[in-house]
């Protein structure tokens, strides 16, 4: 085989790899929007995430719940506020691989280039149905910050730009976050977290009413 027959080869074999890669992820992301159409499956996935903290029985990626996290040198309320987890379940950038999760309940991700590690771990829902987690960052074997977070899940609409037609959401939305000293004993009741005797109460009203572009609440 001469040179130029071999990079022929080369470049055709590589064109084939990147047209089933598309290929593939046209057909995850075909066969996610059928589902977001199908309300039936998405309701028994929002009671599913309500009551274990999961999607399609694996952990939501804890890189979805870093992401909402503010930064230590930002003071204002953090800008990431909800993510569709039907569309960035199993994506190239939150893959199911990525997980460990172990018995005592932390779901981890490594960052081996950073020496990072992050997890979070599921505590439980409050009354008013908000999903308790707290998540640990940690650097080169050094304790960087807990957090605790309150999350909320909602089913809502949007406009594919696929076919133009609605679609629905399965989205989980930030709620309340606040950094922690530490997290040695952390338990629930009612409305409230309480953190190494320390109480968090936290409330929540009802759907806000839609009153032409405004949100009464």
């Amino acid at each position: 085989m001469t040179k130029l027959s071999l990079i022929a080869v080369i470049s055709l074999s590589f064109c084939q790899i990147i047209l089933a890669e598309t290929s593939a992820q046209k057909f995850r992301y075909d066969e996610k929007l059928n589902l977001s159409r199908n309300l039936i499956e998405l309701d028994k996935l929002l009671v599913e995430a309500k009551k274990s903290f999961t999607f399609r029985n694996k952990p939501i990626h804890p890189r979805i719940i870093k992401d909402f996290e503010f930064c230590e040198d930002n003071s204002m309320e953090p800008c990431r506020i909800s993510y569709d987890l039907n569309m960035g379940f199993d994506s190239n950038e939150y893959p199911n691989s990525d997980v460990t999760s172990v018995d005592d309940g932390w779901n981890i991700i490594l960052d081996e280039k950073a020496l990072t590690t992050y997890q979070y771990k599921f505590i439980g829902s409050l009354e008013n149905e908000l999903s308790i987690v707290i998540s640990q960052n940690v650097r080169d074997g050094f304790l960087l910050n807990y957090t605790l977070h309150a999350f909320e899940f909602k089913i809502e609409q949007g406009l594919s730009h696929k076919d133009f037609k609605l679609y629905n959401r399965l989205v989980l939305k930030s709620y309340f976050q606040i950094r922690l000293g530490s997290i040695n004993n952390i338990s629930i009741k009612g409305n409230e977290v309480i953190v190494d005797g320390k109480s968090f109460k936290i409330e929540r009203k009802g759907s806000a009413d839609l009153e032409g572009n405004v949100y009464k609440i």
